[in-house]
């Protein structure tokens, strides 16, 4: 009888896929990857698409579409010299190399602040 229930059990095992895992579709022993720079840049530009305000930038206002295609197309002109999220951010993203004055955001709230410190705050939340 234990031979018996022990092919059974063997037989059963055998048949979950290898990537498969007892908890569902994830498998609990694979850790999460870690993002590219490239990823972190281009998910810091989809959280100031994503943004509910409006976006000031050399005394003229923005829509969040607005400001996430202007930083991306610095972003393509600084080229190779952006290797980081933090570059992309201190480099391109915290003030504008016109006016040397800081990009912001006025809120739903009227409240009026920096965009780098928001962006470095979901840089970090990227990297936990």
């Amino acid at each position: 009888m234990k031979l018996k229930i022990t092919l059974v059990a063997l037989f059963l095992w055998a048949m979950i896929p290898a990537k498969a895992s007892l908890f569902g579709s994830v498998n609990v022993l694979q850790q999460p990857k870690k993002l590219t720079e490239t990823q972190k840049i281009e998910s810091l530009i989809a959280f100031i698409a994503k943004q509910e305000g409006v976006f000031l930038r050399n005394g003229g206002e923005y829509t969040p579409g607005q400001a996430a295609e202007h930083l991306r197309m610095k972003w393509k002109k600084g080229g190779s010299a952006i290797k980081t999220a933090d570059i992309f951010i201190e480099k391109l993203a915290s003030t504008s190399s016109v006016s040397g004055k800081p990009y912001q955001i006025r809120l739903k709230n009227g409240q009026t602040v920096n965009l780098a410190p928001l962006l470095r705050a979901e840089l970090k939340r990227l990297n936990q």
